[in-house]
C-alpha cells in the first residue's frame, strides 16, 4: 500500500465558510489532480508563515466519504477555523490518499488503515504544534508522552538515550 500527500492546498481562511468558493476550489483541485476531491484518506489542516507549516488539525475522511464531503463540513472544524483567525499565516490542506497503481483515481483505504495514518499523523503533528485541535487521539499522547518523539521537547538537551533513539528513526 502507498499512501501519496498531495499538496499543500490554499484555502482563504475567510471564504471558507462560503460553499460556492470551496465547491470552486475543489473543482481546481480536481483539475490538477484527477478525482482527488472524492478519495478517502487523511487530511491535516496547516497553518503556513513564509515556507513554515504548522499542523493545526488532523482528520480522515472514510471510504463512505470524500475529502470534498468531509475536510469542510465537520464540526471540528468550527474549532480550527478559529484557530486559523486567531493566529497569522494562510490555511493549507494536505490530502494523503492512495492512488490505483495502474488507471485513474484512488483506492479505498479501510477503516483500520485510516485510523492508524489519522493517530500516526497526530503523533507526528504534536512534535512540532503541541496544540493541535484534535481532542480524542490527543490524550493518549498526553498521557504516554516520549519527550522529543511525541512532543516537543523543551528542557535542554534531550539526552543520549532520546538523540539515539531519534537517531534510530531518522527523525533528528
Amino acid at each position: 500500500m502507498t499512501i501519496r500527500v498531495f499538496g499543500p492546498f490554499e484555502f482563504d481562511k475567510v471564504k471558507v465558510n462560503d460553499k460556492d468558493y470551496v465547491r470552486q476550489r475543489w473543482d481546481e483541485i480536481d483539475t490538477e489532480i484527477a478525482r482527488l476531491s472524492e478519495a478517502c484518506g487523511v487530511y491535516i489542516f496547516t497553518i503556513r508563515n513564509a515556507k513554515n507549516h504548522v499542523p493545526v488539525y488532523i482528520g480522515q475522511a472514510s471510504s463512505a466519504s470524500s475529502f470534498r464531503k468531509r475536510v469542510f463540513s465537520d464540526d471540528k472544524f468550527r474549532t480550527t477555523i478559529k484557530y486559523f483567525n486567531e493566529n497569522k499565516g494562510v490555511m493549507t490542506v494536505l490530502l494523503l490518499a492512495r492512488p490505483k497503481p495502474v488507471q485513474e483515481g484512488f483506492a479505498v483505504i479501510t477503516d483500520e488503515e485510516l485510523d492508524f495514518l489519522e493517530t500516526f499523523c497526530i503523533l507526528c503533528a504534536l512534535r512540532k504544534n503541541e496544540n493541535i485541535t484534535n481532542i480524542s487521539k490527543t490524550r493518549m499522547a498526553e498521557r504516554m508522552r516520549i519527550p522529543g518523539l511525541t512532543g516537543t521537547f523543551r528542557q535542554g538537551h534531550p539526552g543520549t538515550a532520546v538523540q539515539t533513539l531519534l537517531n534510530s528513526f531518522e527523525m533528528e
